[in-house]
C-alpha cells in the first residue's frame, strides 16, 4: 500500500494513518527550561543537572534535564529558552553496567523510529541528583513497557500495578490476587524494585508467581 492511500482501511486506521502522518512532519516544540504548562507539555518528573556523554566523544558536560512525562529534554543551562534536545523513552529497560573508559555509566535508547537515532549516555555516579534522575527514567520506562505490551494484548491494565510503577519509594507493598508471572507483568516490578530502598515488607497473596520469577525476587530482596 503506497503512504497516503486509505483503501482498504477501517475508520480507526484511516484516524491512526493521518495521526502518524501529522506527528511524522510536526516541529518540536520550543521549550524554555523553566516552562510549567503540564496541560500541554506534562507534568514534570524530574529537573536538575546530570553528567551527559558528549556526542561521539568519552568525555562528559552538565546538562539541565527535564523528564515531562515519556518526554526527555535536556538544556545547556537552567535558564535556557530553548531546548538543546529532546527524546522520547522507549518501551525498554536502561542499558546499566556500561562502561566509557573507566566511568560507569547507565544508557537510556531512543524510541525506535526517531530520525536520530544515537543513544543517551550518563555518567552513573552516586549523587543524589543522578540516583533520582535514573529511578525516574527506570519509573517511566517500565510503566511504557507495561502498558504497550497490555494494550498490544488487549488486556485490561490493572491499577495497582501501574500505581506501583508511578509512585514510592515504599516500605510496604501488597499484590494481592494478581497474576504477576507473565514477563510483562513481572519484568518491570522487578526493574523498579531496587528503587524502593526503603522497602521493610513485600505481600505476595495469590499472584501465581513462577520458582523462577521468584528466585530472582529473593536475590533482588538479599
Amino acid at each position: 500500500m503506497k503512504k497516503g492511500t486509505t483503501a482498504g482501511m477501517g475508520k480507526f486506521e484511516i484516524f491512526q494513518a493521518k495521526a502518524t502522518n501529522v506527528l511524522e512532519k510536526k516541529k518540536p516544540v520550543k521549550v524554555s527550561a523553566e516552562e510549567a504548562r503540564y496541560d500541554e507539555l506534562g507534568m514534570v518528573n524530574f529537573y536538575g543537572y546530570v553528567a551527559k556523554r558528549r556526542a561521539g566523544m568519552n568525555a562528559f558536560h552538565d546538562r539541565w534535564m527535564v523528564l515531562r512525562g515519556l518526554e526527555l529534554y535536556w538544556y545547556r543551562k537552567v535558564d535556557d529558552f530553548e531546548q538543546k534536545g529532546i527524546s522520547i523513552l522507549p518501551a525498554k529497560p536502561i542499558q546499566t553496567d556500561f562502561m566509557v573508559g573507566t566511568t560507569k555509566c547507565f544508557v537510556v535508547e531512543k524510541e525506535d523510529g526517531e530520525k536520530d537515532s544515537r543513544k543517551l549516555v550518563f555518567e552513573d555516579s552516586d549523587t543524589q541528583s543522578m540516583r533520582e534522575f535514573k529511578s525516574a527514567i527506570t519509573m517511566m520506562t517500565n510503566l511504557k513497557m507495561y502498558l504497550e505490551t497490555t494494550i498490544s494484548l488487549k488486556e485490561k491494565i490493572d491499577t495497582s500495578i501501574t500505581e506501583y510503577l508511578t509512585s514510592g519509594p515504599h516500605q510496604e507493598i501488597n499484590f494481592n490476587d494478581i497474576y504477576l508471572n507473565p514477563e510483562h507483568r513481572i519484568t518491570p516490578i522487578l526493574e523498579q524494585l531496587q528503587y524502593h530502598t526503603n522497602l521493610t515488607r513485600l505481600i505476595l497473596h495469590n499472584c501465581g508467581l513462577g520458582d523462577t520469577h521468584f528466585q530472582v525476587l529473593l536475590d533482588l530482596l538479599s
